[in-house]
């Protein structure tokens, strides 16, 4: 992460350094998005008969053989949050080249039906209601996009690239159902019966576009509606079922404000 921060701080550096002082504006955006994630098949392999050494949870561990189940993830789109400082070089009246860094925060969730030969057929959320719950925190890059102003600048349009870089990602991928066993009069807690998805771990980077239209409330202050959609999976190739990772491309919606600090 300290690598990331610095980079971001050369970057605006050498922009600041590099382009006309009378043609620079600087920008704080803040608001919050919406995340849609498509429906996507998920392998999920399931220790039936439990643990063989209680509280050790892996495949490894199982006491019985691993029974597979192919089965859709239904998603729900989930709201989180955005900030970012845009810096922005004025070409001439109506067109200017942009540049923001920024954090992002996506939220999603998804649910999934289990069936398999020789256990029950359950949605996972019944066993843990947390079930498909997914926060991931990125560092947000748009190195370089094109601004086009109408009706006097009171409506601006800007597109480009965009790239999200993870910072921290929060989420489940394993389920248990608890029993009880007695040992010489005690009883303890044992894993009954344990669910393990094979997502794999998340994408490092994800790479897209993005398009923004800003309207204008008063001279300082803007109010910006913008989409951000990535051509890779959240999901790591190397890790992950390739039908997964071919199925859950993000889409990002935005809405917030937009305000000047700095201009010269």
């Amino acid at each position: 992460m300290t690598k990331i921060k610095i980079f971001f701080v050369i970057i605006f550096q050498v922009i600041l350094i590099s382009l006309p002082a009378q043609k620079i504006e600087m920008r704080v955006n803040a608001g919050t998005n919406l995340t849609f994630i498509p429906n996507f098949t998920n392998v999920i392999l399931i220790a039936r008969d439990g643990m063989m050494v209680p509280g050790f949870v892996t495949l490894a561990n199982s006491r019985g053989p691993i029974l597979t189940s192919k089965s859709l993830s239904e998603t729900t789109p989930g709201f989180g949050f955005l900030t970012d400082l845009e810096l922005r070089l004025k070409i001439n009246d109506r067109i200017k080249f942009t540049f923001a860094a920024g954090l992002s925060q996506m939220r999603f969730g998804y649910d999934t039906y289990v069936e398999a030969e020789g256990t029950e057929s359950i949605y996972l959320s019944d066993i843990d209601e947390d079930y498909g719950n997914t926060c991931l925190l990125y560092a947000n890059l748009r190195p370089f996009s094109f601004y086009v102003g109408f009706v006097q600048n009171k409506l601006s349009l800007q597109f480009g690239p965009s790239f999200n870089i993870l910072l921290k990602s929060q989420y489940d991928d394993v389920v248990v159902i608890y029993g009880t066993n007695e040992y010489e009069g005690e009883e303890y807690v044992v894993e009954d019966r344990v669910y393990f998805e094979s997502i794999g771990k998340m994408s490092k980077v994800l790479y897209g576009t993005h398009i923004r239209a800003d309207i204008k409330i008063i001279r300082s202050i803007d109010l910006f509606i913008s989409g951000q959609y990535y051509f890779n999976s959240v999901y790591g190739h190397k890790t992950t079922d390739s039908q997964t990772v071919k199925e859950s491309k993000p889409f990002n919606l935005q809405a917030g404000i937009s305000f000047i600090v700095w201009r010269a």
